[in-house]
């Protein structure tokens, strides 16, 4: 399925979670959300947790469409990159959302804004037997609250 742009984000610290709903909101309010995420994102002092940043990313900017895209994140630790190994297979069809993934990590750290819109509206799969670069899950090095501790120094006692 192709991405649609986020209707919830959740930020949590260690002291409370956050929910925002962005359906159905102003133009006001898609503003102030879109330069407090500038904020958030880029400052080096907070620590930002994903996981699946790329997807995110990609996700949170169809929010905010002529208001334009965030392009400078900082701290940021995604935990499903910390699991992947990569090695070379032969995809076949069912495997066509990883192309996807690779197509939006790559679009992202070469900060292709035209590349991210358009893998946001179509997706062309590799032919079955084509040799490309996946991606395998392998045993995290820890949990996730083993991560924000190393990173940051915070307990997750949630």
């Amino acid at each position: 399925s192709e991405p649609q742009p986020v209707s919830l984000i959740q930020i949590a610290t260690a002291d409370a979670t956050y929910l925002i709903d962005t359906l159905h909101k102003s133009a006001l309010f898609m503003s102030v959300l879109r330069h407090f995420l500038v904020w958030l994102l880029g400052s080096t002092s907070l620590h930002k947790v994903f996981f699946g940043f790329p997807h995110d990313l990609l996700r949170l900017n169809m929010l905010f469409g002529e208001l334009g895209p965030i392009r400078r994140y900082r701290a940021v630790y995604d935990c499903a990159e910390r699991r992947l190994q990569r090695r070379h297979v032969k995809l076949s069809p069912p495997e066509v959302p990883l192309v996807q993934d690779m197509l939006l990590r790559a679009a992202l750290e070469e900060d292709d804004d035209e590349a991210l819109l358009s893998i946001a509206d179509t997706v062309a799969g590799p032919q079955t037997g084509a040799v490309v670069e996946d991606l395998k899950i392998v045993d995290p090095p820890g949990s996730l609250q083993s991560v924000v501790h190393k990173h940051s120094g915070v307990h997750l006692d949630k």
